[in-house]
């Protein structure tokens, strides 16, 4: 299919784009998404003139191809293959088939595969640029080049398949947005943006997406027979709350929303969750065969028949969405003729039917030819802890009913598409309305999409945290500890003060703007500063040595006005609501803008921060 030249906005001319234009939706022809996920990454797109006659116009790769006897559609392993050189090879089922081969042959040691590492970036507390990441034996790269190479390697993709299909395109056509987990750090957060830029998307034209907001416009927008369990959100009244179970690879992630008055869509509990993915009922599928066959011959068949053991993985894959919560038949999964010989080579052991009767597992468990048949409550075994933690947080939300009037649980995500999941959740909650769109796994892709089109549908969020600076106020004797008295300049101050913007819990309409909270420079000469900026479970912390505050990035920005004087004051605004954080500064005097960011990546070196003058004075504050 070949679409005709599209009419580009007449205040948009080819090359000459400005800033302002850039940052806008409204200039662009294409909306894309690429959803980076833990185990599958993928990407969707939209052509604005399509979108407007019909906005679940959207498209996504047809089929990436796995070239074994399975096919996952629509989105490829987060599998990221770079060569002896560490310049990057392929992407997806390429890398995984290429190391495979690479393997058979003994070829493999200098090259360097890496697969399944989103989780780096939620796992690691210390998140810099210089963060690292292992291959699958154990060599170090950078996370930020390991990242950037599969957004660059999707980026290319989309942009290949717009050039096949539009007269005239530009990559310039494009509003780029990336998803990720809503419990996801700020550190985090910047640290995909910046893989994005990296990748070779502009800055001007990205936008980050929350998972579960993604997955919430979606189903606003399909119609009810295409949601299982019950009728789209379109058709829910103003008012109606409900909870987003997304479940993913790595991560849960739930949030609780409230439709409000034009469609528009409001977040009433901060988003909560945890590492309880699917990946956690592979790796106890791993955990059963080692159990049955012993680690060795496990880690052996791994090492020496990778392809086999990819096709393993990707028929469990199959498999383990279709295990019911009821079901008391066996399951049958092929286990390849590779594995029945490197059993016998490894344990010495002709017959693997007499080595099973050893087992805890052989009145469960039996091997027929190439055919593994258990039963099914083994599967479901395998899926027991995280369904009971995701069941727990759950429960724990749903206490807030009346607070919240919760009737309604929308399931999406890639582990949503199972069975057990789905029926788990709603034995758990059976006064619960639970539904799920048809299409889970691609209701993050395809709506962030929407939410490209529309970012303005979310109009308010959650403080995750307490927010606040750490900040010198005068010191008052018999209020503030002496611990805490520093003498500058003839003047008693109080140290580590925390400044407070906003309150773990507070709902924020998006563009919420705090202050301005007025600053002084605390030396003469000061040119920079740099100040701390705190998050804390507290709402209402008073020093940021507080037991509950953690020291999360820097405020940086530079002063106009150098003339050695200390009175030099700074407004200074934080804005609240969005996906990411925003600051605003001003000189009081001057009126100048003073350009101002945060810096989420730097590592949490106090003396490397003390060389860069980040003291400052807290003059007076609301």
């Amino acid at each position: 299919m070949e679409y005709n030249t599209l009419r580009r906005p007449k205040c948009i001319h080819q090359g000459e784009n400005t800033a302002s234009e850039m940052s806008s939706t409204d200039s662009k022809l294409v909306v894309a998404a690429i959803d980076f996920g833990t185990t599958f990454s993928g990407y969707a797109f939209s052509l604005r003139h399509e979108h407007e006659k019909d906005p679940l116009c959207i498209k996504v790769n047809p089929k990436w191809e796995s070239g074994g006897r399975w096919l996952i559609s629509h989105k490829a392993p987060t599998t990221v293959l770079l060569n002896p050189k560490k310049e990057f090879h392929s992407f997806g089922y390429d890398a995984e088939n290429k190391y495979s081969e690479l393997s058979l042959d003994g070829e493999h040691h200098e090259w360097y595969y890496y697969r399944r590492f989103k989780m780096e970036l939620y796992k690691q507390k210390s998140l810099s640029r210089e963060s690292e990441i292992e291959s699958v034996d154990g060599k170090l790269m950078p996370a930020l080049s390991i990242i950037s190479y599969a957004i660059n390697y999707l980026r290319e993709s989309l942009v290949h398949v717009l050039c096949n299909r539009i007269n005239s395109f530009l990559e310039d056509d494009i509003f780029w947005i990336i998803t990720l987990p809503a419990i996801w750090s700020d550190a985090a957060k910047q640290f995909m943006k910046e893989a994005a830029v990296k990748a070779g998307i502009p800055l001007k034209s990205l936008q980050l997406c929350l998972e579960p907001e993604a997955a919430s416009v979606y189903c606003q927008h399909i119609p009810f027979e295409r949601l299982q369990g019950g009728r789209g959100i379109s058709a829910f009244q103003a008012g109606t709350s409900y909870m987003v179970l997304d479940l993913g690879g790595g991560t849960a992630d739930i949030t609780v929303h409230q439709v409000l008055d034009g469609g528009h869509i409001k977040e009433l509990q901060k988003a909560s969750g945890g590492a309880w993915g699917g990946v956690n009922v592979d790796s106890a599928f791993v955990q059963f065969l080692e159990k049955l066959f012993s680690i060795e011959v496990v880690q052996t068949f791994r090492e020496t028949h990778l392809f086999d053991f990819l096709e393993l993985e990707r028929e469990f894959e199959m498999v383990k969405r279709k295990v019911k919560v009821d079901d008391s038949s066996k399951i049958t999964i092929r286990i390849p003729p590779s594995f029945l010989e490197i059993f016998r080579t490894v344990t010495d052991c002709a017959d693997i039917k007499e080595a099973l009767e050893t087992t805890s597992y052989r009145r469960r468990v039996s091997i027929t030819g190439d055919k593994l048949r258990m039963e099914a409550g083994i599967l479901r075994e395998m899926f027991g802890s995280i369904v009971d933690d995701i069941i727990r947080q759950v429960g724990c939300l749903l206490t807030n009913k009346r607070r919240y009037d919760i009737n309604h649980i929308i399931m999406v995500g890639g582990l949503s598409e199972s069975e057990y999941m789905q029926k788990s959740i709603q034995n758990a909650f059976p006064d619960v309305n639970v539904m799920i769109p048809e299409d889970p796994e691609l209701a993050v892709m395809k709506g962030a999409v929407l939410f490209g089109f529309n970012p303005s549908i979310i109009s308010a969020r959650v403080a995750r945290f307490t927010y606040g600076t750490n900040s010198f106020i005068p010191f008052i004797k018999g209020q503030h500890p002496e611990s805490k008295k520093v003498v500058m300049d003839g003047r008693d101050l109080c140290e580590d003060f925390f400044v407070k913007y906003v309150a773990v819990g507070d709902i924020l309409p998006i563009n919420t703007v705090i202050g301005p909270k007025r600053y002084m420079p605390i030396r003469k000469k000061q040119r920079c500063a740099n100040v701390q900026v705190f998050a804390s479970s507290d709402p209402d912390p008073y020093f940021v040595t507080d037991t509950n505050s953690q020291f999360i990035g820097l405020l940086t920005f530079q002063f106009h006005d150098s003339k050695g004087e200390l009175n030099r004051p700074v407004l200074l605004k934080m804005i609240f609501g969005g996906t990411e954080l925003a600051v605003e500064a001003m000189e009081e005097k001057t009126g100048n803008t003073v350009v101002a960011s945060f810096e989420f990546l730097d590592p949490n070196d106090q003396e490397k921060m003390q060389k860069r003058s980040l003291v400052f004075i807290v003059n007076k504050f609301i």
